[in-house]
Order: structure tokens, then sequence, then C-alpha cells
């Protein structure tokens, strides 16, 4: 069994990287973001490179603390 990695935060060029390795270490990656002001961007470059992606909708800070 594999378990997620914990949150990290880096530049977009060091993402790509990052997921290009884990690529060569593990059978399948999944990755999920939140959409931004970037848009699709990173959507487009994972499944370019043969990630399975998750675009989830952002939501209003105020939003969740009502949920």
């Amino acid at each position: 069994m594999t378990y997620p990695q914990p949150a990290q935060k880096m530049e977009i060029d060091g993402l790509l990287y990052f997921v290009t390795k884990q690529q060569g270490q593990a059978r399948e990656i999944d990755t999920c973001y939140e959409a931004g002001a970037i848009g699709y961007y990173l959507h487009r470059k994972f499944v370019a490179m043969g990630v399975s992606n998750l675009v989830v909708p952002p939501q209003d800070r105020d939003e969740r603390a009502r949920l």
C-alpha cells in the first residue's frame, strides 16, 4: 500500500519536475488542485504527461465557514 505525499510548496517548474521524478518511481500518479488564477494550465500539462488530474472548483473562504 502506498500513502499520499505530504503537502509541499514549490514553483510550477519545480512541481512539474517533481511529478516527472515521481513517475519514475510509481505505476500511477494522481493529482488534484483547486482551479485558480492559472486556470487549466497545470491540468493540460499533467494530462500531457500521462498523469490523472482532478480540478476542483475554488470556494470562497466565507462559503467554507458556513458548511
